[in-house]
């Protein structure tokens, strides 16, 4: 039981860790100079009144405070896509990516020529195409001195060349680049045992109950519809020990009474819009669950069952419906077979004895949840 505590608390350690430096990544150290230079990098020293030190890629580099006019910490624009890729003047383009909450110091160009924006989100851009000639242009967001180019351009065409149709096909009629599939998510979930897992009777039996969880999901965005999630999951589950005591004709306790999940899922998900602010989804998913299943003491006869914490693979299926890439409601089904060792106690007056064996319980869970973006 110590092991799966000590387990449960690195696991959100590391997770939450990871969240924290990604989030972090996103920014960098800037040195405005009073010649005029600029210089980008990781500060990882600071001698007041006497000297900077910054990595760069150049290497590491020393300034004196004297030649330093300003230090300043800039965000990194991360541009994933442009859509759509053509129109005419006016046109609504969406830039999708990885930008601050704020524009806060933050330019958007089409071509050399800077406009204004529309609408900010930290994973969206909205502009209009300026009143510019009909060919092919970069499309650029800066941010500071931090600059980051559009891998595909706009092209500019005449109304009549705009009546064609080059919207790319998806299956409510709009892409799903207006949306960024992509980002970290945290969930909170109620958790219910599904099939002999939750029974009270049979062989099989679980005499689990319903209870609460919570879990990470990151999404890499593949292509218009589809993208990756790597998901992690912890449920705890209640142990119906009032009916185990009721079939039980001695005196039954339970140290811990509850069941404990965690599962790391990885699979392929596909988003179908539904309007401007919301689309469906759904995912297959397989990976490896650990699972613990409650110590059990039978004091009338001195036997103690202690059950060791089990890795098994399984599968999960979602499915869900996102609001704004903001919040989600979904439901998620994960269930596997998992071969639990059981140590047996008897703990007589004279002696004491022990065996192991080994049996499969069925262990499948429904899990209803909300999760919020951390993007």
């Amino acid at each position: 039981m110590k092991n799966l505590y000590k387990t449960i608390i690195l696991i959100f350690v590391f997770t939450s860790f990871t969240t924290i430096l990604f989030s972090q990544a996103k920014e960098i150290d800037v040195l405005y100079l009073k010649d005029g230079k600029v210089i980008s990098g990781k500060i990882i020293e600071k001698i007041p009144d006497k000297t900077v030190v910054i990595e760069t890629k150049e290497g590491v580099e020393f300034y004196d405070y004297v030649d330093i006019n300003r230090v300043e910490k800039e965000y990194i624009p991360v541009i994933e896509s442009v859509y759509p890729t053509s129109g005419i003047v006016g046109s609504v383009v969406t830039i999708n990516g990885s930008f601050p909450s704020q524009p806060k110091n933050c330019k958007v160009f089409f071509g050399s020529q800077q406009v204004g924006i529309d609408a900010w989100r930290s994973d969206r851009i909205t502009i209009k195409v300026p009143d510019v000639d009909e060919k092919t242009y970069s499309v650029a967001v800066q941010m500071g001195s931090q600059r980051d180019l559009a891998q595909n351009s706009f092209t500019v065409v005449s109304p009549v060349t705009q009546q064609v149709n080059t919207t790319p096909y998806s299956p409510s009629g709009q892409s799903t680049d207006e949306y960024n599939l992509g980002g970290f998510w945290f969930n909170f979930a109620y958790v219910t045992p599904n099939g002999e897992f939750g029974e009270t009777s049979g062989q099989n039996a679980g005499f689990a109950k319903k209870g609460f969880g919570t879990g990470y999901e990151g999404r890499v965005h593949l292509s218009e519809n589809l993208y990756l999630p790597l998901s992690f999951q912890f449920a705890y589950l209640g142990l119906n020990i009032e009916e185990m005591r009721n079939q039980s004709s001695s005196v039954l306790s339970s140290e811990d009474e509850a069941h404990y999940l965690m599962w790391f899922t990885l699979g392929l998900g596909v988003a179908i819009n539904l309007s401007p602010s919301a689309y469906l989804f759904g995912s297959g998913d397989y990976g490896i669950s650990l699972i613990h299943l409650p110590d059990l003491n039978y004091e009338s006869s001195n036997v103690k069952l202690e059950s060791a914490d089990t890795f098994a693979p399984g599968f999960a299926y979602s499915f869900g419906l996102t609001f704004t890439d903001a919040v989600t409601f979904g439901a998620k089904y994960f269930s596997a077979k998992p071969k639990h060792k059981v140590t047996i106690t008897n703990t007589g007056s004279f002696s004491s004895s022990s065996m192991e064996r080994e049996f499969e319980q069925p262990t499948k869970v429904g899990v209803f949840y909300i999760s919020f973006s951390l993007n």
